[in-house]
């Protein structure tokens, strides 16, 4: 446990809005846009030790190893597309500006687990401890106390390592909750997922909490229960997206139509997706359905930047 400087928690009742959106812009951003230089290295704060911070009834758990990812090939040759489509977000700019900080350069790992996007616990590594508290003081959005750095919205954030900080959306209490350790990477949760997600991959993700846009265009009706995915980019591609169903019956039907749906694409979507997307494997396993796509580093890259242009068409 890290040893804090005492201090009064403010009295007002944290909204954890602009925390969520903040948090989510440093988290999620450097998810799909990390890094041109090597990053710093790591504070003391072990993978391990990071989970343990992250609230042990989490209902959704996401990591990212942004070492792993800078060092593939894939990344080198989707990083123009990267730099150029991040360069130009004003959010990432403001940022940068705001605090001489670049997570896309400097964030090394990243971790995020909770409840909600109101209730949420990340764990970042690679920041510079002096340039976030210099960036706090200076914003009207946050002040100082001792160590820990509290924002308007009731988030509160501080430093376990020289180099890895936590953020706890729902304030100080649910922080010095999270750096006693002991919380999600202890727990049965964690023990379950480990044998349905790859948590060493360069990207992974493990919920319960399924958006119904999920299955709502589906044309049966399903009980989706957890949703797992996981992805690495090491030598080629290999992407894994296990859905978890209420029984086999639900798994088979959901198989058999993403089998006919693939096979019966026509020719009105770009063939490189075309190509993506009959090599995907799709298989039931007990109540589960597994997805599976395994590319090459060409492949990969050029899908990529397929379907960057057409998201870039859409905004």
């Amino acid at each position: 446990m890290v040893e804090f400087e005492p201090g009064q928690y403010p009295s007002r009742k944290p909204s954890g809005k602009k925390a969520v959106m903040r948090a989510l812009l440093i988290s999620l951003l450097i998810v799909v846009g990390s890094g041109c230089s090597k990053p710093k290295p790591f504070g003391p704060v072990t993978p391990q030790q990071a989970l343990e911070m992250l609230p042990a009834d989490s209902q959704f758990v996401l990591g990212v190893n942004f070492d792993q990812f800078r060092s593939s090939d894939f990344f080198k040759k989707i990083e123009p597309t990267l730099v150029r489509g991040l360069g130009e977000s004003s959010d990432w700019q403001d940022f940068k500006a705001e605090c001489g900080i670049d997570p896309l350069t400097n964030a090394a790992n990243v971790w995020v687990g909770g409840t909600s996007t109101d209730s949420f616990v990340t764990v970042i590594q690679g920041f510079s401890k002096e340039k976030v508290y210099e960036c706090a003081k200076k914003s009207e959005d946050s002040r100082i106390e001792g160590q820990y750095i509290h924002t308007k919205d009731g988030a509160v954030a501080t430093f376990v390592g020289p180099r890895t900080v936590v953020l706890a959306s729902e304030g100080k209490p649910a922080l010095l909750s999270a750096i006693k350790g002991g919380g999600f990477g202890s727990s049965t949760n964690y023990t379950s997922i480990k044998s349905k997600v790859a948590t060493s991959s360069d990207i992974w993700l493990a919920t319960t909490q399924i958006p119904t846009e999920v299955t709502k265009d589906l044309p049966i009706s399903v009980d989706l229960e957890a949703l797992y995915f996981s992805a690495s980019t090491k030598e080629k591609l290999l992407a894994n997206l296990s859905f978890v169903l209420k029984d086999k019956n639900q798994a088979f039907m959901i198989t058999t139509v993403l089998k006919m749906g693939i096979a019966n694409l026509g020719n009105d979507i770009p063939q490189v997706l075309l190509d993506l997307l009959k090599k995907v494997t799709i298989s039931a396993n007990e109540n589960a359905v597994d997805l599976n796509l395994e590319l090459s580093t060409q492949s990969a890259a050029d899908a990529f930047d397929t379907i960057n242009d057409i998201l870039s068409s859409m905004d």
